[in-house]
């Protein structure tokens, strides 16, 4: 017997232990929740000591603060655009759809849904993510009234105490009306009559139940349902309501299929400039940062913008571009747009997107795809530099006919122009000869210039086809303006830019935006795209561009006459400009990027450039000049020399020569050239062959040295005096023209007689 009891004994020992253990964890687990209990029911009491019952005093919503980076208000994105209703004068429908996809059971409940509550966490574990909320119609309103967005469980508990709260208070029809009145359908709408009307463009008591059916689905996901932005998603909601709506038995199946099959009639965006400066820009940064944080959060949340536009180069660009475009009406021109970038960081200085905001919301800097024409060779050429071809190099300019992309014969020409023999590859850019692009296209392959200009920023979809030198696939003008500015950038790309930093309403910062610039063309290969983009400038199709100080470009002409461009930098700024119209129609024949878009460009830029060097200087100590040039320091091994204008004159390497040659054929001038120029030629480089447009009147028919051979009729050399006479005049340093008293930069030259210029400088007056 004592045996037994010896046996049984240890056994009872660890009974008792493991009792006296789950004892221990239950008192733990008693302890942890009454301390949460605890916890909640004094969030709870906080929250209904210091939350006030009456839901009229509601907590003012502060809108978005876009400010310019030179500190200028460019606008406000505000909430404002509410308009209070009785819930008598919205119809019922509109009523039953909230209930049916916000809260199916918010007449039954006071205040919190556990059901709802049971059935959204069981949804969102099985899914793995969260896709329901189980907040009711008044957890909601609790919410918009008086706390955040912030997802805590802080945040849940205020909300369900005030929302018991509420429902203590006010009767389900108050609530309901209040929740109408409140809450956000989107595109700057807040509540039902609000929403109606910029949807609909009608009172909200005479919406119809399809219509009633898509304003309830908005709330959930403004932004993504929106029906303007997104239709098709709009519609899918919809149609979730109806069927919600027939399961509940508001409404029949067969009013439900009825609503179903009708399409979204919309009253339009409204046009209005909701007094923004820099419209176009503004809009385009609100979208950027709605997409990035939500439309919620910007209308209310009161954030502060600051971005990369310079207001008073915002002024110069909205300035050129609406006189051009107004000069240009005779052409058939009625839009354009311009945007201008630094290329070094990729920050947008300045962007206008059409003639008229109020008129036109589409911004054609960022959303018009256009074709670029000849301005789209900036990156053939580029893709044929870096793979060998040289600015000497000849071509022929002689049309070839090749298979098109639809198997039916292309044959690129050059319209009316006719040249003779070969030509270089520098005067084939000047002259922005088509053949030769072609044939330079040809040579290096579709796919090299494609691959330089993705790598330069074009992201627009590219046809690989010979065609594609012309400018035959689309792009917008902020994509060529970016892309172009990487040759302004010493090789670095930068990507463009329109913000510099995020800061919510107590001014801490939320985000910043740093341009990291990449390096994608070598310095061999800016040095000569810079030599061929400045001969555009010096004797090519964008002469107009001269009176800009160390210019480059390119002009782009469609054959069709339906979009004319011209892009150019200096190391500062680069610009691209478009005109034409919104219809793709034709202008008159006489329009061309030459003639339109370049003294946009100048305009624009002299007025720029003036406001850059001012912020420059006033960021940096002044310094006496030096007497040389100023190096402008890029990444990378080279520099790019900016002249300084109170400089002396540079002299020309000893590997140099320096020709006179005729502004319109580049070759060598005669005494016949109307306009010619000296230009420095490395030595074996420099043109032979004279001017063949251009030839002197007939000579004497007596020869002093009748065995000296006469040069052909096509190669008459420029007659010099035996004994060379000079003058020496005073030119303006920008326009190249004899100096008046108003031009700032005036240098002494020295001309033989007849090759001083003769006209005087028209560009600077007392204005």
């Amino acid at each position: 017997m004592r045996q037994a009891r010896a046996i049984t004994r240890p056994g009872k020992r660890r009974r008792r232990a493991g009792g006296r253990f789950f004892s221990a964890i239950w008192l733990v687990g008693i302890t942890l929740i009454g301390a949460g209990l605890g916890g909640a029911i004094a969030i709870i009491l906080n929250t209904t000591r210091t939350i006030p019952v009456d839901i009229a005093d509601l907590r003012p919503t502060e809108g978005t603060k876009i400010f310019s980076s030179d500190g200028v208000l460019l606008g406000t994105a505000y909430e404002e655009n509410r308009e209070v209703v009785k819930l008598r004068e919205i119809p019922k429908q509109l009523q039953n759809a909230i209930v049916a996809i916000e809260d199916s059971r918010f007449y039954t409940h006071t205040g919190l849904d556990p059901k709802g509550i049971l059935r959204a966490i069981t949804t969102n574990v099985r899914g793995g993510r969260v896709s329901q909320g189980g907040s009711t119609i008044t957890q909601q309103l609790a919410r918009n009234i008086y706390l955040t967005q912030k997802r805590t469980i802080t945040r849940k508990l205020q909300e369900a105490a005030l929302a018991v709260r509420i429902e203590r208070n006010y009767s389900k029809d108050q609530i309901l009306e209040m929740y109408l009145n409140q809450v956000y359908f989107g595109s700057r709408a807040y509540g039902v009559q609000a929403a109606s009307k910029v949807y609909f463009g009608k009172d909200v008591k005479d919406l119809n139940l399809q219509q009633c059916a898509l304003l309830a689905g908005l709330p959930r996901a403004p932004s993504a349902y929106d029906p303007y932005r997104n239709p098709d998603l709009a519609m899918q909601r919809r149609n979730v309501v109806l069927d919600k709506m027939a399961e509940l038995g508001y409404i029949t199946r067969e009013d439900a299929e009825d609503a179903r099959s009708r399409r979204i009639k919309l009253a339009g965006i409204q046009n209005e400039a909701r007094g923004y400066r820099a419209p176009y820009f503004t809009s385009y940064v609100i979208q950027q940062i709605s997409d990035q944080y939500g439309e919620d959060v910007v209308y209310r949340s009161g954030l502060r913008v600051v971005t990369t536009l310079n207001y008073e180069m915002q002024k110069a660009a909205e300035d050129a571009l609406i006189s051009g475009v107004k000069s240009a009406r005779g052409l058939r021109v009625s839009q354009g747009a311009l945007v201008c970038l630094e290329p070094k960081t990729g920050f947008i200085r300045a962007m206008v997107g059409g003639v008229d905001f109020r008129s036109s919301q589409f911004n054609r800097a960022v959303q018009a795809k256009r074709q670029p024409g000849s301005a789209f060779k900036v990156f053939v050429y580029t893709a044929a530099v870096a793979n060998g071809i040289r600015p000497d190099e000849l071509f022929s300019p002689k049309p070839v006919t090749y298979r098109g992309a639809d198997g039916k014969p292309w044959r690129p020409t050059d319209g009316r122009r006719g040249y003779r023999g070969s030509v270089t590859v520098k005067r084939a850019v000047a002259s922005s000869i088509n053949v030769v692009a072609v044939k330079v296209l040809e040579k290096i392959g579709v796919q090299e210039a494609i691959k330089y200009a993705r790598l330069m920023g074009i992201t627009s979809p590219l046809d690989p086809y010979l065609s594609l030198a012309l400018g035959s696939s689309v792009v917008s003008p902020l994509e060529m303006a970016s892309a172009v500015g990487v040759l302004a950038a010493g090789g670095n790309r930068a990507a463009p830019i329109p913000i510099l930093r995020v800061e919510d309403a107590d001014g801490v910062v939320i985000e910043e935006f740093n341009p990291v610039p990449q390096r994608v063309l070598s310095d061999r290969v800016i040095r000569t795209m810079d030599e061929l983009l400045r001969g555009v400038v010096v004797q090519g199709t964008g002469r107009a561009a001269r009176a800009v100080p160390n210019a480059h470009g390119k002009t782009g002409t469609t054959d069709d006459n339906r979009d004319v461009w011209f892009v150019g930098y200096t190391p500062e700024l680069c610009t691209a400009v478009w005109a034409g119209n919104d219809d793709s129609s034709p202008m008159r024949g006489s329009a061309y990027g030459a003639t339109i878009c370049v003294p946009i460009w100048r305009d624009f830029m002299l007025r720029a450039l003036k406001i850059y060097h001012s912020i420059e200087a006033g960021q940096k100590p002044k310094e006496e000049p030096e007497k040389a040039s100023v190096e402008i320091e890029r990444p990378g091994d080279g520099a790019r020399r900016q002249p300084d204008r109170n400089a002396a004159e540079p002299q020309p390497r000893s590997d140099t020569v320096t020709r006179t040659v005729c502004n319109e054929s580049n070759f060598l001038a005669t005494s016949a050239c109307p306009a010619k120029h000296a230009e420095t030629f490395v030595s074996g480089l420099e043109p032979t062959e004279y001017c063949s447009i251009h030839k002197p009147a007939p000579r004497s028919r007596v020869r002093r040295n009748p065995q000296r051979e006469q040069p052909p009729d096509d190669q008459w050399p420029e007659t010099q005096p035996t004994e060379p006479q000079v003058v020496k005049l005073t030119i303006c340093a920008d326009t190249g023209r004899i100096a008046n008293k108003y031009c700032p930069n005036k240098v002494v030259r020295t001309y033989q007689t007849g090759e001083q210029p003769m006209q005087v400088c028209t560009f600077h007056r007392s204005y």
